[in-house]
């Protein structure tokens, strides 16, 4: 996402921020602040101090970490106009590197990659014979900094490229983020803060307090939440999946067991055999036609049907015919996008389902009621896609019982409230003599598109001025048809900030680092998931007497407990003893990592020969959650060796192709290498483990 036309970055830093500064300079820190509270100018700041403290550019750089590709450019920015007034930029160049972008030039000072994308240059340059030193091995950077450094969890390539840098590394590492940990628990929140901690070899945690905040102007933390949901996530919709039942990786497979025992709710069964209907109406004249809902991968299921109203032609099928079959899967494919908004939601979300289909109705509509025929029927004769359609058509007829209006709008009650709430903020601003600027957070992608039809259809809330628009990563669409463009997220941002569009419908994007303007209004529309969002998106509201509106809440992540962690992330900030942590009892943390190797040791057995030795390496480091890094050191100019190196918390194990074979310095010959090299280090695991 571009910075898009911001207003110049100050060019001072707050006293708070000139304090932590000083503080983390050359220690091993994490600095933890709440969204817009500067985060980015204190690490632009200790970047332009660390580069100082080389004799030149060329010396080592600064490695810029950024979890998303819509950052990469935001945070580069940020540190040129950071280095502008001090005439900086051109002496210390600032580059960008993700997938996709050319190799970055030798003489860069200060690159801003993502993690995957640094971490492949990296194995590139090690792979590749130089006189040169290697600009991308950590003996040549000097600080790396970890924007959203609580990504370092599991098999996020963060942690994978934090657990990467040696011990005896000089790289120093500075973390930025607004909360440390996604728990919420009391024992998680410690468990997960002394982790990162430790692997990241922490000396410093800062942050600043209330008072100091408030006393530069941050008025981040003032909004405190409004509960409109007081009871924790009340199902509206009766027979959905019980709570007990919902494990994410058996989702599909839970749905389609509901359907088939005939325990699903009604909509969800009706929707289904008007799917099943409208696929078999289809197969009659397109023999090729394979319905997709086998795939346990429910995005697949549209994007089938999308590549199907995009052929040219069917075979067999006359142009007349094709033409029709090109609008019939373009129906089929809404409502393969409805079935997993229902599937993903255990068939609580039937509103967002229904309402989305409103949005595309005028595409069906066409063949409920058209002449058009296909196969010698006419399309939706006697089919349940008429009475589907009257089904939307009557659950999103007038709001006038549900809220006394006498305009269009829904009788849904997440949307009613959110009706109303959106009302009575605009009220309060106008009452003031301010401008709306509000923020509505949702989970997904789709739904940003189906709330802003929503409020675009609703005669109240246009005779309000409310004026909404979508915002999410340029990178993701949220179907094969609705995406947005990096261009049309620069101009929205663009247009929120002089105000003519007041009221952003988006997702974690917004929550995590995109430069976006204050707001004084912000509305979960979902449940809050974790404490990094609870934290990131109430940051939102930076402007002062602002609200923070909660619809909804889960029976595990309340507000409540959303605010007792962050509340223990600030006591344990404030306590923070480096010594301690060193001196802490990993026991536990060794006693996992023995069950998980042991556990996994019997998956080595299948390495019998070089063709599966990867593989189970692979698989054997993906179970055990560990480390496995790879050199291919140049033994002479045209050939190479290659070295694993395997490590965990309770061992350390390398291994590398025999001294006196070598192999040629390419594609091939390296793969070679690491095959002998892989069977090698199963041999050593074996061995260690015995």
């Amino acid at each position: 996402m571009e910075h898009a036309h911001a207003p110049h970055a100050p060019s001072v830093l707050r006293r708070y921020q000139r304090r932590i500064a000083e503080r983390v300079l050359n220690q091993n820190a994490i600095v933890v602040l709440p969204t817009g509270a500067g985060k980015t100018l204190i690490a632009a700041e200790v970047v332009r101090r660390a580069l100082e403290q080389e004799r030149n550019a060329g010396d080592r750089g600064v490695l810029f970490l950024v979890p998303t590709c819509c950052l990469v450019e935001q945070q580069a920015q940020a540190v040129r106009e950071w280095f502008a007034p001090r005439g900086l930029v051109e002496s210390h160049p600032v580059v960008e590197y993700m997938g996709g972008l050319a190799r970055p030039p030798p003489d860069w000072a200060v690159m801003v990659a993502t993690p995957d994308a640094f971490r492949a240059l990296q194995a590139r340059a090690g792979r590749e014979h130089s006189e040169k030193r290697n600009r991308f091995a950590w003996e040549t950077i000097k600080l790396c900094v970890f924007d959203e450094v609580h990504h370092v969890l599991r098999d996020h390539p963060y942690r994978k490229l934090a657990l990467s840098i040696p011990p005896t590394s000089r790289t120093q590492v500075l973390g930025l983020t607004a909360s440390l940990t996604y728990a919420v628990d009391e024992a998680k929140v410690r468990l997960a803060t002394t982790r990162i901690v430790q692997e990241l070899r922490v000396q410093v945690l800062e942050t600043a307090s209330a008072a100091e905040l408030e006393a530069d102007g941050y008025h981040g933390n003032a909004a405190a939440a409004e509960i409109r949901d007081e009871v924790p996530v009340v199902h509206r919709v009766t027979g959905v999946v019980p709570a007990a039942q919902r494990k994410p990786h058996q989702m599909n497979h839970t749905f389609w067991q509901r359907i088939r025992t005939h325990t699903a709710t009604p909509f969800a069964a009706f929707l289904v055999c008007m799917i099943r209907e409208l696929e078999q109406e289809i197969a009659r004249a397109d023999h090729s036609f394979e319905s997709p809902l086998a795939s346990p991968r429910t995005a697949s299921w549209a994007q089938y049907a999308n590549k199907k109203s995009t052929s040219r032609s069917f075979p067999g099928v006359s142009n007349s015919e094709s033409a029709i079959l090109h609008k019939k899967y373009v129906q089929l494919e809404f409502f393969y996008e409805a079935l997993k908004i229902l599937v993903i939601s255990w068939e609580e979300d039937q509103e967002m389902c229904a309402m989305f289909l409103h949005m595309c109705k005028g595409h069906w509509d066409e063949a409920v009621h058209g002449e058009a025929k296909l196969g010698g029927v006419r399309c939706g004769e006697g089919s349940l896609l008429v009475d589907f359609g009257a089904f939307v058509d009557l659950t999103l007829t007038g709001c006038s019982a549900s809220s006394g209006s006498n305009s269009q709008g829904t009788a849904f009650e997440r949307f009613a409230s959110l009706k109303e709430i959106l009302l009575a903020k605009k009220a309060e601003q106008d009452s003031q003599g301010k401008e709306l600027r509000g923020i509505v957070f949702v989970q997904n992608r789709l739904s940003t598109h189906v709330l802003d039809h929503f409020i675009r259809l609703d005669a109240d809330l246009r005779a309000a001025a409310i004026t909404p628009a979508c915002l999410y990563s340029d990178k993701s669409p949220a179907t094969a048809r609705l995406r947005i463009s990096k261009g049309e997220a620069a101009e929205t941002l663009r247009r929120f900030r002089i105000g003519q569009v007041n009221l952003l419908v988006t997702t974690v994007v917004a929550e995590e680092g995109m430069d976006i303007p204050a707001a004084n209004a912000i509305v979960r529309f979902d449940p809050v998931l974790n404490a990094v969002s609870f934290v990131q998106g109430r940051g939102r509201a930076r402007q002062a007497d602002s609200s923070h509106v909660v619809m909804a809440q889960r029976e595990d992540r309340t507000v409540s407990q959303l605010a007792a962690a962050e509340s223990q992330q600030q006591q344990i900030i404030q306590q923070f003893d480096p010594a301690e942590v060193s001196a802490i009892d990993t026991q536990q943390q060794k006693s996992a990592q023995l069950c998980r190797e042991s556990q996994a040791k019997d998956g080595l057995k299948s390495a019998t020969g070089l063709e599966n030795a990867v593989a189970a390496l692979n698989l054997f480091v993906k179970k055990t959650k560990a480390n496995l890094s790879e050199k291919f050191p140049c033994v002479t100019i045209k050939t190479c060796s290659c070295t694993l190196h395997y490590q965990s918390c309770v061992r350390t194990t390398s291994a590398s192709s025999p001294p006196n074979v070598t192999f040629p310095k390419n594609i091939e010959g390296r793969k070679k290498a690491k095959r002998v090299a892989a069977l090698e280090l199963v041999r050593a695991l074996q061995n260690n483990m015995k």
